[in-house]
């Protein structure tokens, strides 16, 4: 029976690297895949992932396959990876690490055993999904861009994820709207470094959705 894919979630990278060295714990090094973390992850990032991932184990009962800074992964990579995620290889233990939930996709956070490591994390107000987005009250807009605009790091995450899903929704439809939405999405990143800049324009792009 396949086990079930956990994402840890914490700001701490050492409480990350904790759970990791307990998860695997008993499990011989050469069935440990551990991706790097600083590499892009895109498409073929993804593809290249899930035949490492098919590998069955050599030496130990079941093999573990660490996926770090997941929360980089693109929204295409994400959805490219959904179906692994859900039912990954009977004897492969699929986890995921990232320092926060925001920049998942719903159907990725409903797929797996979520593990927050931060007693004091209050989760996302809003995912970073257009279609979660746009359905969403103003006042939900407005406490989300304060959320997320403190944090210069994690607001340029959620701006990269915004710009990828308005890109692919306009390369299915080149709206002109769309296109003015992608243009205000690219030079509001470049506000991220001061927060209450970030935020101001967070709390526009948002009610402009």
């Amino acid at each position: 029976m396949a086990m079930l894919t956990r994402l840890i979630i914490s700001s701490s990278l050492s409480q990350r690297d904790t759970y990791l060295a307990e998860a695997t714990a008993g499990i011989h090094p050469v069935d440990i895949l551990s991706t790097e973390s600083d590499v892009p992850k895109g498409i073929a990032f993804v593809r290249s992932l899930l035949q490492q991932i098919a590998i069955a184990p050599l030496r130990s009962t079941r093999r573990i396959v660490i996926l770090y800074d997941a929360h980089t992964l693109t929204p295409e990579a994400q959805q490219a990876l959904l179906k692994t995620i859900e039912e990954p290889p009977s004897s492969t233990a699929l986890i995921l690490t990232a320092p926060y939930t925001h920049p998942f996709l719903p159907t990725i956070l409903s797929r797996v055993q979520l593990i927050s490591l931060d007693s004091t994390q209050a989760p996302a107000v809003l995912p970073p999904d257009l279609t979660t987005l746009e359905s969403a009250s103003d006042a939900q807009k407005l406490a989300y861009a304060e959320e997320i605009a403190a944090d210069p790091q994690r607001i340029r995450s959620w701006y990269t994820g915004l710009l990828s899903q308005l890109r692919q929704r306009y390369r299915a439809d080149p709206d002109p709207l769309l296109r003015a939405r992608i243009d205000l999405v690219s030079t509001a990143v470049h506000a991220c470094e001061r927060p209450v800049i970030a935020r101001a324009w967070t709390e526009r792009i948002l009610l402009m959705l």
